[in-house]
C-alpha cells in the first residue's frame, strides 16, 4: 500500500527524505523538489558532526530490492520512484585505513557500521582473531567487567554482538570464553580507545570495506558438470553463465564461486577500465604480457549494471588516483528537458545533465580536505573568540551563550585534530624526519619505524610544540612566550600552517619538507 502523498509539501516544493544511520537512528531531512543528493548527505553530516563527508554515501533499494548507490550530483526525484518521504540509507562508501580518519565522529560512524555488517554476516573474521576483536567491541559497549566470573547475562550481551548466521553463530559460541578473558585485560580502557583498536584489528581483514554481489559470470568453458559427447558431434561456440559473488573492496576486485571459492582477484591497478551495455557489465583487465582481456558478467537489471559500472570506475579512481579526471568528473548525459533546451540555449550546458559518477576527491586530497577544514574553523574560532572578548554589552549575553554552545562544539573539532593518530589520547607533538608528517605523540613516535601516513623509513622523531595546543583548547592554557631571538641559536622564522612547522626548545623554525 503507497504511502499517503504530502500534498502541501509537494506543492510547496519541498521533499522529506528519512535517512537511516548504520545505528537505524532516523534522521529527517527536508530539501527542495529539485535538489540534488549531495545537499541531503551535507544537511545529514552536519547534523552528526562530521567534516568527513566525502567518505559517506547513500543508499537505496532498486525495483528488485538491489541496493544502489544513489547519484550525489544528480536530482533525487529524477532517481528514485514513489512518493515522499523517501527512504535512504547512510552508509560508508569508501573505507580508508583507520589512522587516516582525523574526527572520533567518524571513526564511530565506521565502527557502527562494521558491528552491523558483523551481525549481518558480511563481515567475516577468522577464528583465531575472533575473540580479540569481539572484546575490542564489548569494551565499547558494555565498558569495564565488574566480575571476574562470567555470568549468563554477559555471555547474552557477547551473543548480541555476533553474527546471527546460525552456521557461523555456533562456529563462534566455543569462542567466548576467550572473548571473556580478553575483555578482562582490557579494563581501564576508554570507548574511544577500544573503537579505534576495533577498527584497527578490522582494517587488516580481507573482507574490510568490501561489497558483494550476486552475478552471473560469462564463460566459454561448461560448468564442471560430467556430461557425455559423441565423438562425431559438432564443436559449438556456447556461453556458458556460472553464479559468483563479485566482492568490490579497498583492495581490488574479487570473483568467487557460490561456494565462496576464490576464482579470480583483480587489483585495482590491473584494471583499464569498466564499461556496461543493457544488463552486461565488462571489466577490461591487464595481463602479465600487457594484453587486455576481457570479463563479462550478467546483472540482475540494468540499473544494476549501471550501479556496478559506477562504483568500480569510483573506487579505482578513489584508491589509485592522485586526482579525480576531468573525464570522469564531467561525464555526463543529457535527459529530455536537456536535449530540448539544447537547441535554444546550447551555450547553457549545465541544464538538464545527468552526471554518471559522483566522486569528486580522492583519498589523499579527501585527507588533505578535512586538515584544511579544520584549520579554517580554527582560524574563524580565534577570530569569534576576540570579537566575544571585545564585546561587554550585557544586552548581548542571551546572543553570546548562544554562540558559546556553537564554540564549543567547534573547540572539540579541532581538539580531535590535536590527538594522536595512533593511540588517540595523548597530544600530537612529533614530527618524523626527513617526511615531516605529524600524527603521533613521543610515546608512540618512539614505537614507529615507517611513517604512518607515507610509509617512509623514519630517520628521527623531531619533538614539536604546535602554535595551538589542546591545553589551549580545552582549558584555555596558552603556549609559553617565545625566547629571545639573540639568545637562541636557531633563526627565526615566519609562522607557517601548524600541520608545517616544528619548534625548538622555545620558538618555531619550519621543517624543510
Amino acid at each position: 500500500m503507497a504511502l499517503p502523498l504530502d500534498t502541501f509539501k509537494w506543492q510547496s516544493g519541498t521533499v522529506v527524505c528519512l535517512v537511516s544511520k548504520p545505528d537505524s537512528v532516523v534522521i529527517e531531512v527536508e530539501v527542495d523538489r529539485n535538489a540534488i543528493g549531495q545537499e541531503i548527505l551535507d544537511k545529514v553530516c552536519t547534523s552528526i558532526g562530521t567534516i568527513e563527508k566525502d567518505y559517506f554515501g547513500l543508499q537505496f533499494y532498486g525495483p528488485k530490492r538491489e541496493p544502489l548507490w544513489l547519484n550525489l550530483r544528480n536530482r533525487i526525484t529524477n532517481k528514485i520512484s514513489g512518493q515522499s518521504p523517501f527512504r535512504l540509507r547512510l552508509r560508508a562508501k569508501y573505507f580508508v585505513e583507520p589512522h587516516y580518519l582525523i574526527q572520533e565522529t567518524t571513526r564511530y560512524l565506521f565502527y557502527l557500521q562494521l558491528k552491523q555488517d558483523l551481525l549481518d554476516g558480511r563481515l567475516e573474521i577468522p577464528i583465531e582473531k575472533f575473540s580479540t576483536v569481539l572484546a575490542f567491541a564489548a569494551q565499547a559497549e558494555l565498558g569495564d567487567l565488574t566480575l571476574d566470573v562470567p555470568t549468563a547475562e554477559v555471555f547474552e550481551a557477547y551473543a548480541a554482538l555476533c553474527t546471527s548466521d546460525e552456521e557461523n553463530q555456533a562456529l563462534y559460541s566455543g569462542e567466548l570464553i576467550k572473548v571473556h578473558s580478553s575483555h578482562l585485560l582490557l579494563r581501564g580502557m576508554t570507548k574511544s580507545s577500544a573503537i579505534a583498536k576495533f577498527l584497527a584489528e578490522v582494517a587488516a581483514l580481507p573482507t574490510y570495506g568490501t561489497e558483494s554481489y550476486h552475478l552471473k559470470l560469462e564463460t566459454s568453458s561448461p560448468p564442471s558438470v560430467s556430461t557425455t559427447r559423441s565423438a562425431n558431434s559438432p564443436v559449438v561456440n556456447r556461453r556458458y553463465q556460472i553464479g559468483v559473488i563479485l566482492r568490490i573492496g579497498p583492495n581490488g576486485i574479487e570473483v568467487l564461486g557460490e561456494d565462496n571459492q576464490e576464482i579470480k582477484i583483480i587489483p585495482f591497478k590491473a584494471v583499464q577500465l569498466a564499461t556496461h551495455s543493457g544488463k552486461m557489465l565488462d571489466i577490461h583487465v591487464y595481463q602479465d604480457d600487457s594484453s587486455i582481456t576481457t570479463i563479462n558478467f550478467r546483472t540482475v537489471s540494468e540499473s544494476h549494471s549501471n550501479a556496478l559500472y559506477r562504483i568500480i570506475t569510483e573506487m579505482l579512481a578513489f584508491y589509485t588516483w592522485d586526482t579525480v579526471h576531468s573525464s570522469v568528473m564531467h561525464q555526463h548525459s543529457l535527459d529530455f528537458k536537456g536535449h530540448f533546451l539544447a537547441l535554444f540555449r546550447p551555450n547553457d550546458s549545465d541544464m538538464g545533465k545527468q552526471y554518471v559518477f559522483d566522486i569528486q576527491r580522492t583519498s589523499r586530497e579527501v585527507y588533505d580536505n578535512a586538515r584544511r577544514t579544520l584549520y579554517r574553523k580554527q582560524q574563524k574560532l580565534q577570530s569569534a573568540q576576540n570579537q566575544i572578548a571585545a564585546s561587554s554589552n550585557p544586552e548581548s549575553s542571551d546572543m553570546i551563550s548562544e554562540e558559546l554552545e556553537v564554540l564549543q562544539e567547534r573547540l572539540t573539532l579541532i581538539s580531535d585534530a590535536l590527538t594522536c593518530r595512533v593511540c588517540l589520547d595523548n597530544e600530537i607533538d612529533s614530527a618524523f624526519i626527513p617526511c615531516g608528517h605529524q600524527v603521533c605523540c613521543k610515546f608512540c613516535a618512539e614505537r614507529c619505524q615507517q611513517c604512518p601516513v607515507c610509509r617512509q623509513q623514519i630517520q628521527e622523531a623531531l619533538t614539536v610544540f604546535l602554535p595551538v595546543t589542546k591545553d589551549f583548547v580545552n582549558n584555555g592554557v596558552s603556549n609559553p612566550e617565545p625566547c629571545d631571538v639573540q639568545t637562541c641559536d636557531v633563526e627565526p622564522c615566519d609562522v607557517v600552517e601548524p600541520t608545517r612547522t616544528a619548534h625548538c626548545a622555545n620558538h618555531e623554525m619550519q621543517i624543510a619538507v
